[in-house]
């Protein structure tokens, strides 16, 4: 069995109660999230991209021409975000932005042959991510922590959503 690696900032008290409404929740979920971008980092190096820009490409790919305020709502960034990863997606040609030409306020966004050469790979990265964090767990136990990690997305978007819909306004 291996040990449980203490990282610096943690104290550990072994006479500690453990009590799961203590904040490990989301200390675990994003200690997992950071391990994800640096495992995606490393795997998207080959084709330039970064561990979070992965995102953009696949909804773009799956919704071409999409609006960049649709994308910003789709991936839960904000318009500064938004703005600046485009800027560098489309510095490094994956993607190019058009005005619509119904409203010339809305920029729409599609793929270049790039981006589509590259959503197999990854997509194969984020199967093999999942493959890894998902490895030992039964069909069943899979089920149950998907169930439960919706609830936890569904409550995040809840707590939220005054912060998305002031951001849509600005």
């Amino acid at each position: 069995m291996s040990e449980k690696t203490e990282l610096p900032f943690e104290k550990t008290d072994q006479h500690q109660t453990k009590n799961p409404n203590q904040g490990s929740t989301m200390r675990y979920i994003s200690r997992t999230a950071r391990c994800g971008i640096l495992f995606r980092d490393e795997a998207f190096k080959e084709i330039g991209l970064t561990g979070t820009q992965h995102n953009y490409i696949a909804v773009i790919h799956n919704h071409p021409g999409i609006y960049q305020h649709q994308l910003a709502k789709k991936l839960i960034v904000n318009k500064s975000n938004i703005t600046r990863q485009l800027n560098l997606l489309e510095q490094n040609g994956f993607i190019t932005r058009r005005l619509d030409s119904n409203n010339r306020r809305q920029v729409n966004v599609y793929p270049t042959d790039k981006a589509i050469e590259s959503y197999p790979k990854i997509r194969q990265v984020l199967a093999n991510w999942n493959d890894i964090l998902l490895q030992g767990f039964t069909d069943d136990e899979k089920l149950q922590l998907n169930t439960l990690l919706d609830k936890v997305y569904q409550n995040a978007l809840l707590a939220t959503e005054g912060t998305l819909m002031q951001e849509e306004s600005l």
